[in-house]
C-alpha cells in the first residue's frame, strides 16, 4: 500500500535514496537471518515500524518476513505487526486474528498491540465490544508527533470501525483528518482508499452527489498512485454500481455482481464492501427476476462471506428479511429481524435496511436509530414513505399521496429512486396519478422522476412462469403470497391496502384457477 511499487522503485534506482533503502532492507534481513531480532527491530522502527509496508511496499515486506526466523513474531511486537499486516493483505485476516487471540507472546505488550489488533479488525466483520472500542479510541493519545502517515493509518482504521457502528458523522470526521495526514505524507494510494470509504458513506446516507465527487477523487488518486494490490478496481466499480442502483438503473448489476463477488472472495476485502455489493445485487435480482433468484444469490453470498470472515453476515440476513416483506412474508421477515436485533448489526447499510423494514412493518413507530441516520437524505425520504404507509393503513388516501409526493421532492435533488421500490405497496397506489398529474408542474426533473418511479414499480412485480401460464395476475399473486403467510382477509387487506371485498374476490378467483374450495387446500397446492 506504499506510495511506490517495486517497478517505480526500479525507475529511480540510480538515486541515492533508492540505494540507501536497499542497504537498509538487506541489513534488516541479515540481522533476522542471524537471529538478531533486537537489532532488526531497531532498524525497522526507523523505517516506519508496523507501518513499514505502507512506505516501502508489500514486496519489500515479504522479503523481510522471509528472512525472519520461525516464530519471530512471538519475540517482537513490530514483527508481529508486519506479519499480521502481511496475512491480512493476503486475505488471511482470520489467521492473523487467531494469532492475536491464542499465541503466547514473549514480549511486553504496548499500545502497538492495540494498533495491530485494530488493523486486523477492520478486515473482519466481527462483533465489536465497548472495551475494544474504548482502547482503540484512546490510541490517538499514543500516536507519535510529526508522523502524518501513522496518524492517517489510525484515522483510516477508525473510519471503518465507526461505519461498522453506524456512527457516520464521526467516521466522516476521521476521514477528513486521514485525508490531510495522507496528503502531508504524500500517499496518493491511501488518499484513494479514504475517498472510497467516504463515497460509500454518502451512498448509505443518500447523498449521491457527494458520493460521485468522492468516487471521482478516489479514481484520480488511484490512477496517480499507479499501484494495485488486489480488489481496488472492483471496489471502485462497486461504488459506481451502488450509485446506478440508487438511481434505479439495475439491469447490468446482477451479472457484474457475480463476477465481482468471486474476485472479492479470492482477495483481501473489507466486510462492508461484500455487504454492499450483495445488497444491491440481491435487490436488483429480486426486482428483475423474483424472490427465488434473489434468495439464491444471498445464500451464495453468505457462503463466500463465511469463507472470508469465518461467520455469517447479519446484515445480509436483514436484506433477505426485506425481500421477504416485499414478497408478503411478514412473519418470516419479523422472525429474521428479531434474531438480527439480538445478534447486533455491525453494518451501516444493514442498519439502514433494518430501519426501513421495521418502519414498513410498524409504520406508527419512529425509526429506531435517528442518531445514526442523523436526518440525512435517505432518512428523510424513508420517514415520509413510512408516514405514507401509516396513512394507507388508516385509509387516509389524501395524506398518503401527500407523503409520497413529499418523499419525491426530497429525493429528486439526489436522484434517489430505488428506495421507492422498497415501499412499492403505497407508491403503486399513487404513482400513476403522480406520473400523469400536475404535482410536478414546472419541475422537469421531478416529473421525469415520477414517471421513472411509476414504470419501475409496475415492472417490479414478477409473476413466476408457472403462475403466469395459469393467467395469475400480479394482484392475485400478491394476495396468494400473503395468504400463504397465514394472514386473514383483514390482514391481507391491510398489508396490500385493498378492501376486504377485493380480497374475497381475488381469493374466490384463485379457488377457481386451482380447482380447490378451501384456503388450506389452496395453500397446499400453491406451495
Amino acid at each position: 500500500m506504499g506510495a511506490r511499487s517495486c517497478q517505480e522503485i526500479h525507475m529511480v534506482g540510480t538515486m541515492t535514496n533508492y540505494r540507501y533503502e536497499t542497504r537498509s532492507e538487506k541489513k534488516i534481513c541479515n540481522y533476522l537471518a542471524n537471529g538478531d531480532i533486537g537489532r532488526a527491530e531497531k532498524i525497522l522502527n526507523v523505517y516506519g515500524g508496523i507501518d513499514y509496508a505502507f512506505q516501502y511496499g508489500y514486496d519489500s515486506l515479504a522479503v523481510i518476513l522471509d528472512a525472519a526466523p520461525k516464530n519471530a513474531h512471538l519475540d517482537s511486537e513490530v514483527i508481529l505487526g508486519l506479519y499480521c499486516e502481511h496475512l491480512s493483505k493476503k486475505g488471511w485476516a482470520r489467521r492473523a486474528q487467531a494469532i492475536l487471540d491464542q499465541a503466547e507472546f514473549r514480549f511486553r505488550k504496548t499500545h502497538l498491540f492495540d494498533m495491530i489488533e485494530l488493523g486486523v479488525a477492520i478486515r473482519l466483520g466481527n462483533d465489536l465490544n465497548l472495551e475494544k472500542i474504548t482502547r482503540w479510541r484512546n490510541l490517538q493519545n499514543y500516536l507519535p508527533l510529526n508522523q502524518p502517515l501513522s496518524d492517517g493509518i489510525y484515522c483510516n482504521c477508525m473510519v471503518i470501525i465507526l461505519v461498522r457502528l453506524n456512527r457516520l458523522d464521526e467516521a466522516r470526521s476521521f476521514g477528513t483528518r486521514a485525508l490531510e495526514s495522507y496528503r502531508i505524507a504524500r500517499q496518493p494510494y491511501l488518499q484513494y482508499f479514504i475517498h472510497q470509504h467516504l463515497a460509500d458513506i454518502a451512498v448509505v446516507t443518500g447523498e449521491l452527489k457527494m458520493a460521485r465527487r468522492h468516487l471521482r477523487a478516489a479514481i484520480s488518486y488511484f490512477d496517480k498512485a499507479g499501484v494495485c494490490y488486489g480488489s481496488e478496481k472492483e471496489s471502485l466499480e462497486i461504488i459506481q454500481l451502488a450509485l446506478d442502483f440508487e438511481n434505479g438503473k439495475m439491469a447490468h448489476i446482477p451479472e457484474r455482481a457475480v463476477q465481482i463477488r468471486k474476485k472479492l472472495s479470492q482477495t483481501e476485502n473489507v466486510a462492508e464492501i461484500t455487504v454492499q455489493i450483495s445488497r444491491i445485487a440481491a435487490m436488483s435480482i429480486y426486482f428483475l427476476q423474483g424472490r427465488a433468484a434473489a434468495n439464491q444469490f444471498l445464500k451464495d453470498s453468505q457462503i463466500d462471506y463465511h469463507q472470508s470472515q469465518g461467520e455469517f453476515s447479519v446484515a445480509l440476513d436483514v436484506v433477505m428479511a426485506n425481500i421477504d416483506l416485499l414478497d408478503g412474508r411478514s412473519e418470516r421477515a419479523r422472525h429474521t429481524l428479531d434474531e438480527a436485533k439480538q445478534q447486533g448489526i455491525y453494518s451501516a447499510i444493514g442498519v439502514a435496511v433494518f430501519e426501513t423494514v421495521i418502519g414498513k412493518m410498524e409504520p406508527s413507530q419512529t425509526l429506531l436509530s435517528s442518531r445514526a441516520s442523523n436526518y440525512n437524505t435517505r432518512y428523510r425520504v424513508v420517514s415520509e414513505l413510512i408516514k405514507a404507509s401509516d396513512a394507507n393503513a388508516e385509509r387516509k388516501t389524501t395524506a398518503m399521496r401527500k407523503h409520497v409526493e413529499q418523499a419525491m421532492r426530497i429525493a429528486v435533488n439526489e436522484g434517489l429512486v430505488e428506495i421507492f421500490l422498497e415501499h412499492r405497496e403505497v407508491v403503486a397506489k399513487v404513482s400513476a396519478k403522480l406520473a400523469a398529474g400536475t404535482f410536478a408542474r414546472g419541475h422537469r426533473q421531478l416529473a421525469r422522476m415520477a414517471r421513472q418511479i411509476h414504470k419501475l414499480v409496475q415492472s417490479s412485480y414478477i409473476v413466476p412462469k408457472q403462475f403466469s401460464n395459469l393467467g395469475i395476475s400480479t394482484q392475485q399473486l400478491r394476495v396468494l403470497i400473503t395468504l400463504q403467510n397465514g394472514s386473514s382477509n383483514k390482514q391481507i387487506a391491510r398489508t396490500l391496502g385493498l378492501s376486504e371485498a377485493a380480497i374475497k374476490y381475488h381469493v374466490t378467483n384463485l379457488f377457481r384457477v386451482f380447482g380447490v374450495a378451501k384456503r388450506g387446500e389452496l395453500i397446499e397446492v400453491t406451495m
